[in-house]
């Protein structure tokens, strides 16, 4: 049972790690997408 519960506590600290990843890639993602939707909407109106 004590190897058990080491390997939830490992499982655990990845699903942590991952979430901060995603949210981090999500939030670069979402300005990355925010700055080209202005920037195209821009270029739009320009032409």
């Amino acid at each position: 049972m004590i190897g058990y519960a080491e390997n939830q506590g490992k499982g655990a600290a990845l699903k942590t790690a991952y979430s901060f990843l995603y949210r981090e890639i999500l939030k670069i993602g979402g300005v990355s997408l925010l700055s080209f939707g202005i920037g195209y909407t821009l270029y739009g109106l320009q032409h």
